[in-house]
């Protein structure tokens, strides 16, 4: 008796059992990916939407596998596009091992689309469907499941868009939920997929309800991409309308039992929906603007552009031909050749996890053999698609429709997997739709399958089972992995929150501590840093405290701030984040003098620069560090060096005016700023430079027409406002000054300082009566500015 006997004797039912609940595992996770959420915002929502979908597919993997092992034989799709699918994952996985960040790359924080736990994730999917989705009523249920679940989006954000959020939240239920799906993008997306499915679906002979059903999900669909007005999704949607108009005409009902209908049908639907694209297209920047306003929507979206993604790409081919720089690692390359003249732009501080989109992203991360899997799956994939898609059988309108459907389905969201970074949602359903399509093809027999029996012999069984259970190990620890990251990213998230709403600093530690115990991750460990700066500031901030407490307090705190910083430096020695904490660490203490903080701070900030040489902000903090030590040469020399990589860097200047009126110097620093305006007339930046110095010196009155120059050339300058206001004050134009604060509230509602300011002026106070730190600072004298400011645009000179 071999040692699979007890297999061997299992019902028949028994068998079919687990397949079939494999089956319901996973269409159950894809048709509730759009609209799973947990209602609180203490669960990250994409985070929640991938864990989810992890869950899912490694239960019905797991049970999938169960079901083989009963059967005691393996049933697999025979085709060249199943050994270009798995051989995707080891392509990232060979790049992970060449990274030398291989954690990083092969699990990162366990959610990163880029990692290659991620794609063998994907690639499941497209393996499960088709071995799953085996006869059409199976893949019926899931396209009406699907259909439902967006019925219930689309009415959900419609209500909300109408009656507005505030009114539809059932208590706390949706308080925390805009959107079901992700980004309004996103949810555009997933409309547009919706606007192909139901065209081609109401081109069935379906009846009278189901006809209706469909006519809704079109409406609700298109109604949703009007308000959404994602150009792009507009003219992927709009080709599709073109190219299923021009084949429906050609071919006539493909899937209709009459045969002949060629030349006699003309399909209007796809003819309409072309034609509504088109308008949008060309027409969508003035009027869908003014849909969106009316339902006040709006997002600010930026990734580098295709010309910048390919810049990086150059890099990195330079460095690692082959492999790329590591699945999950765009970060990295793009911190270290970050074009020319970004600097300039509101995205100066950007670091980009992902290029222009998820598939031109792997050419940075995994190289010229990462492109080739990639192509080699999609290439295979239409070469399947295109071979039998003309060849569908008109007798069998259910298969040729679900052919039809699946195979535009998942070609739609290759477009944006290439063209854009879709969420999960729309990339697990691209994976799910292949799957479903060469499921078909097995079922019409044109892709055949490999059977492989387990118990022919002794030492096959042995073989097949060994197999199994070691994939079944290997499911189960990373069902284990995900569920702990995803644990530990909520401990995160209640932490980050009772940082932002608590003094607590004993509870927001704890909450991190505990998600630091549970994934070991360089950002928990580097906000675990921050906190014992600010507990360090508490500890020398302590009064009637005996000397050596207070010593043995500080020596505690200090280690324990420099152990998480260089925890974080371990896990990610590549993520200039972690060296700027455990520089801050250090600078924080250089004042004090104690043996070798400074040159430990100087050390770390240079690993950071030799990460991110383009950064000002590193050469500004470099700065801020000589000033503490003493050094205002060095200090005037950093800061020099930060205006270099960003002229129009307001921090910059704010800390260079502060530097020149402490080393009394400020006279020949309003002459240099004097010159300044003259060689640069419309440069915001340097009348404000020069303004700041005139107050910073008391000379109001030549402070505010200098203020007013910054402002007049950037009516949104939040800090030239501020200071403006502030000087008009000081020239008894009160009324001037409140005019400006009122401006700056607008601009900046959650500034409660410009607030106070604001009510204590109209009170007939001065602008800091009653302040509390750091408010009851003087502005110029503070380590930054008083307003967060969006960007100063740079002005060229002609």
């Amino acid at each position: 008796m071999d040692i699979l006997s007890a297999f061997d004797s299992a019902p028949e039912q028994k068998q079919q059992n687990f397949k079939r609940s494999a089956w319901v595992a996973l269409i159950a996770t894809l048709i509730l990916l759009p609209i799973v959420f947990v209602p609180s915002s203490l669960f990250p929502f994409g985070l929640t939407k991938v864990f989810v979908l992890t869950a899912g597919v490694l239960i019905a993997t797991a049970l999938w596998l169960l079901g083989t092992l009963a059967e005691g034989e393996i049933q697999v799709p025979k085709h060249p596009v199943f050994i270009a699918l798995f051989a995707l994952p080891i392509v990232y996985l060979l790049s992970a091992l060449f990274s030398g960040s291989f954690l990083h790359s092969f699990l990162g924080n366990g959610f990163e689309i880029d990692t290659v736990l991620s794609i063998l994730l994907l690639a499941l999917i497209t393996f499960l469907a088709s071995v799953l989705f085996q006869g059409k009523e199976r893949a019926r249920t899931f396209l009406s499941g699907l259909f439902i679940a967006f019925i219930l989006v689309a009415l959900f954000q419609i209500l909300r868009l109408i009656v507005g959020g505030d009114a539809v939240t059932l208590g706390t239920f949706f308080s925390n939920v805009d959107n079901m799906v992700g980004k309004w993008n996103d949810l555009g997306m997933l409309s547009g997929l919706f606007v192909v499915l139901s065209l081609i679906t109401l081109e069935l002979p379906l009846k009278k309800i189901q006809r209706g059903v469909l006519y809704v999900a079109l409406l609700l669909a298109l109604f949703i991409m009007i308000v959404v007005n994602f150009t792009l999704a507009w003219v992927i949607v709009g080709i599709f309308a073109l190219l299923f108009f021009i084949y429906t005409l050609s071919f006539g009902l493909v899937y209709s039992k009459r045969k002949n209908e060629r030349g006699s049908y003309i399909p209007v639907r796809p003819l309409v929906v072309f034609l509504f694209a088109l308008v949008f297209v060309i027409a969508g920047g003035p009027l869908g603007n003014t849909i969106s306003s009316a339902f006040d929507i709006s997002q600010i979206e930026a990734r580098p552009s295709w010309g910048a993604t390919f810049e990086m790409a150059e890099e990195s081919f330079k460095e690692n031909p082959l492999f790329g720089a590591g699945p999950n690692n765009f970060r990295s390359q793009w911190v270290m050749h970050k074009p020319d003249g970004i600097n300039e732009t509101i995205f100066w501080n950007t670091d980009f996890n992902v290029g222009i989109g998820s598939i031109p992203t792997s050419i940075v991360t995994t190289g010229a053999v990462g492109v080739i899997a990639w192509f080699a799956l999609l290439l295979l994939f239409l070469l399947v698609g295109f071979r039998y898609i003309g060849r569908s059988n008109t007798d069998d309108p259910t298969t040729a429709f679900l052919e039809i459907s699946s195979f535009f389905a998942a070609i739609y969201g290759w477009i944006f997997l290439i063209a854009y970074v879709p969420n999960i949602v729309v990339a697990a359903l691209t994976f799910a739709f292949m799957g479903i399509f060469l499921a078909v093809q097995r079922e019409k027999g044109t892709l055949p399958t490999l059977s492989i029996s387990g118990f022919s012999s002794p030492r096959q069984a042995f073989g097949v089972t060994f197999v199994a259970i070691t994939l079944l190990i290997g499911v189960v620890a990373w069902g284990y992995i995900a569920t702990t990251r995803y644990v530990a990213a909520v401990y995160f998230q209640k932490g980050v929150q009772l940082a932002n709403t608590s003094t607590d600093i004993d509870s927001v530690e704890s909450h991190i501590t505990q998600a630091a115990r549970l994934h070991n991750s360089d950002q928990y460990h580097r906000t675990l840093a921050e906190l014992t700066l600010l507990r360090l500031n508490q500890v020398l901030s302590q009064e009637n405290v005996p000397e050596e407490t207070l010593r043995t307090q500080f020596q505690n705190t200090l280690s324990n701030a420099v152990g998480f910083a260089r925890n974080a430096t371990n896990i990610n020695p590549d993520n200039y984040q972690n060296w700027m904490t455990l520089g801050r660490v250090y600078a924080t203490i250089t004042p004090l003098e104690i043996e070798g903080a400074y040159e430990s701070a100087v050390a770390a900030y240079d690993r950071a620069r030799e990460l991110n040489p383009h950064n000002p902000e590193i050469e500004l903090t470099r700065a801020r560090l000589e000033i503490s030590s003493g050094n205002m040469d060095e200090a005037r020399n950093f800061i020099q060096a930060a205006l270099e990589k960003k002229n129009n860097y307001t921090e910059a200047v704010f800390l260079l005016s502060q530097l020149e009126a402490q080393s009394g110097n400020i006279e020949q620093a309003i002459s240099a700023a004097r010159s300044a305006t003259i060689l640069a007339p419309n440069d915001p930046t340097v009348f404000f430079q020069l303004g700041l110095l005139y107050y910073t010196e008391e000379q109001f009155a030549d402070a505010v027409p200098t203020l007013e120059r910054a402002v007049i050339l950037l009516p949104t300058y939040s800090n030239a406002k501020y200071f403006l206001g502030l000087s008009y004050f000081q020239e008894d134009r009160v009324d001037d000054a409140i005019a400006q604060f009122e401006d700056l509230v607008t601009l900046n509602p959650d500034n409660q300082e410009v607030q106070d300011i604001l009510e204590n002026l109209q009170a007939g106070e001065t602008p800091f009566a009653g302040a509390t730190p750091p408010a009851d600072t003087p502005p110029e004298e503070r380590d930054t500015l008083p307003v967060e400011e969006e960007e100063v645009p740079v002005v060229e000179e002609e």
